[in-house]
């Protein structure tokens, strides 16, 4: 055993091990532990619910229970999964230990289904026939199956898919089942699949984790659903629509699926694209993906943009910066023969409305869409992929803004960017590589537009011009442009970015945020990039960390947690000390067009602010300063925060996005910090100040560039 080697070979480092508790002197005692003993390889083991007794287990030890103590005091290792309850995580470390891996999944199916009959009190055939899709159904503990033998039991039709989510969330909280996502893919490789499955002359059933369908709610307890392929309809009942089963260069795990009726056996028609949050031709998963299914079918490819007159309050400098985008987007996808429509009102209308004179020249295939964690979008999504289903046309959602898609680097909403990391980089391999290229489509569109008229689509809007475009030449549009930031940061800047990033007097950041916040560039491109850049190993690791782990960590976040923008969404802890110092008295108190104004005491904030109005981005270092301040000067953490988000949104490139929300959120409500000594106003909330930040850099050199502009002076408060 290991750590009996660990005792032979090092005595000094078993003994401490041993003082520290972390270290068990057998497996039985490890078994018997009630305390949870962190060691190197985590993988957590949860037993039955009445003994609730939890370890984590190092792979020796695992593989030793496994083998020896399951083997006889459980009848086995399959019998003792058949006991109890284990998550994907876990299923996929013991993938390598199992023996006969077909036979103890379809064992493991069939144990679990027959206990989710009997509790769901669903009658099932005694002669039924598993195949790949209904493995899975039965893995999750639920009897879906898509493919039976000739037995249609389709318990997600439309009629009868909230009762059964409601019956089974009942049965959760009462702890009669426990459903965890699972599939062939969380046991099998997916090359092991593949191999299994060609050499049996077919095609692996089960290649998407789904949830109850893209938009969905917040799924802090999520009930798993399987979407693999669309449900057939009744004229092909049983069969598998062809061309959707396997995914070629896009990852399997980054698609999720609407269940609808696929246009089976047909060829020619349309796949279109409604793309919103990825506004870029090239390194996009979702179209690839959408190219993709064109290409299997000999369709066209046509792709939309819904362009609202207002959103969310953004002003003139958002949409002039994402159309201008856009209409460099429109004339790459045009030399590539692909379409391109840009659509003027809410997509919920527009999208359904375009899909229906597509119809009328021939078959949909499906609607490929992105994915984005924040409440409008999502409620855009979920409102088109009710009208879809009316269609009868699949869609899928695709997670092209992230590295690793946001439901596969966490099922839950995480404490911070330390619990993400190690998730994250476990994954890299099977999601941080090379995009495929976008090819040039060989069957023109179906719907020919005439291009994005950018003069009138500016004048469609019904947005504040007050606040104008800034200058191209700080953020010029346009993926080219994004192209050329990029490349000018590997040059000049990445080599100083870890010594030099939090000083507002240097040039060391990026500033890619305002491209990748539009799509116009991709976050994974960037760190492809500098992943291969002669640069200090310290700067790249420092940058992948910001581009990857903290951008996804903000997308975690507001994917699981629906109250992003508001004092809902802190922990219990922070709004606690929050109200308990409301009525704190306050040394300055403004209002939200003083702080507009830049009308403070503190030159610093007050530049800080002038360089967000003037250039449409401040520096990432004195976000958080900004941020904290604007809670000492108001009456209250509410009021705080909506003054934040709302200047934040109104001035910031790239404000609207969750990595705006999470950093106000982190600033004003603790979101992934922990509490500090607790103090006046801030209570436990992490405090800043000014001689803080003169300690870091050079205060006066940065005040100095944003001075007050002439006739407006910085005048003291009014003391509360």
């Amino acid at each position: 055993m290991w750590f009996e080697e660990l005792r032979i070979r090092d005595v000094r480092r078993y003994n401490l091990m041993v003082r520290r508790n972390r270290l068990p002197a057998n497996a039985q005692q490890l078994l018997d532990s009630d305390a949870e003993t962190p060691l190197w390889e985590d993988v957590n083991v949860v037993s039955d619910p009445d003994a609730i007794k939890r370890s984590m287990v190092h792979r020796d030890i695992l593989e030793y229970v496994m083998k020896e103590v399951l083997e006889k005091e459980f009848g086995g290792t399959c019998s003792y999964l058949e006991s109890i309850g284990f998550g994907p995580e876990e299923l996929f470390k013991l993938r390598a230990l199992l023996v006969e891996p077909d036979q103890v999944i379809r064992d493991h199916a069939r144990a679990r289904c027959k206990m989710a009959a009997e509790i769901l009190e669903i009658e099932l055939s005694p002669d039924m026939v598993l195949d790949d899709g209904a493995m899975a159904g039965a893995s999750l503990g639920l009897p879906v199956y898509p493919a039976w033998e000739g037995k249609g039991n389709d318990l997600y039709s439309a009629e009868g898919e909230d009762d059964l989510e409601w019956r089974i969330r009942r049965l959760e909280a009462r702890g009669l089942v426990r459903l965890v996502e699972l599939s062939i893919t969380d046991i099998i490789p997916q090359a092991d699949v593949r191999n299994a499955e060609r050499r049996r002359g077919g095609s692996a059933g089960v290649m998407f984790r789904g949830a109850w369908g893209a938009g969905s709610q917040q799924r802090t307890n999520p009930v798993p659903c399987v979407t693999d392929f669309p449900v057939p309809d009744e004229q092909n009942s049983g069969q598998r629509p062809r061309g959707f089963d396997e995914l070629r260069g896009v990852e399997l795990e980054r698609a999720h699926w609407e269940k609808s009726t696929a246009q089976e056996g047909r060829r020619g028609g349309s796949v279109l694209y409604w793309m919103s949050r990825d506004q870029r031709a090239h390194d996009n998963w979702a179209l690839l993906k959408a190219q993709e299914l064109a290409l299997e079918r000999r369709a066209s490819l046509q792709v939309c943009f819904c362009l609202v007159p207002k959103f969310l309050g953004a002003t003139l400098r958002h949409f002039d910066f994402m159309l201008r985008g856009l209409e460099e987007t429109s004339k790459e996808l045009s030399r590539l023969n692909i379409g391109f429509l840009l659509l003027k009102g809410e997509s919920v209308k527009e999208v359904p409305k375009l899909l229906r004179s597509i119809k009328q020249k021939g078959p949909v295939h499906a609607v490929v869409c992105d994915m984005s964690p924040l409440r409008v979008p999502r409620a855009w999504v979920a409102g088109v992929g009710k009208e879809l289903k009316k269609l009868k046309v699949p869609l899928i959602q695709v997670d092209a803004h992230n590295v690793v898609p946001v439901w596969e680097a966490s099922d839950k909403q995480e404490t911070g960017a330390r619990t993400l990391r190690p998730k994250l980089k476990k994954l890299y391999k099977d999601f941080l590589h090379e995009f495929p290229p976008l090819k040039r489509h060989p069957h023109g569109p179906v719907v020919k537009g005439k291009g994005l008229d950018l003069s009138a689509a500016l004048r469609s809007l019904q947005v504040d011009r007050e606040v104008g475009p800034v200058s191209q030449e700080l953020f010029k549009p346009g993926a080219l442009a994004g192209k050329k930031r990029l490349e000018d940061f590997l040059k000049h800047r990445l080599k100083s970015f870890a010594s030099l990033r939090n000083d507002p007097t240097q040039q060391a950041l990026s500033g890619l945020s305002p491209w990748i916040k539009f799509g116009q560039i991709s976050a994974q491109r960037c760190a492809l990039t500098v992943k291969k850049a002669k640069a200090p190993k310290s700067s790249v690791e420092a940058f992948l960390d910001e581009a990857i782990v903290r951008r996804e960590l903000s997308d975690n976040f507001c994917w699981y947690n629906e109250h992003y923008d508001s004092l809902k969404g802190a922990a219990a802890w922070a709004v606690e000390t929050l109200n308990k110092h409301r009525k704190d008295q306050r040394e300055y108190l403004y209002s939200r067009r003083q702080l507009e104004e830049a009308k403070t005491h503190d030159e610093l904030w007050n530049a800080a602010q002038r360089q967000m109005v003037l250039e449409g981005k401040m520096h990432g270092f004195l976000r958080m300063y900004w941020a904290k301040k604007v809670l000492e000067w108001s009456k209250d953490g509410a009021s705080a925060l909506a003054t934040a988000i709302y200047l934040n949104d109104r001035y910031n490139l790239d404000g609207r996005d969750p990595n705006g929300y999470v950093g106000c959120m982190w600033s004003i409500c603790g979101v992934h910090d922990m509490g500090w000594p607790e103090r006046k106003v801030f209570g436990k909330i992490r405090y800043m100040n000014y001689a803080g930040c003169k300690r870091k850099f050079n205060v006066e050199a940065f005040e100095a560039r944003y001075p007050a502009s002439s006739g407006a002076s910085s005048k003291r408060a009014k003391r509360a």
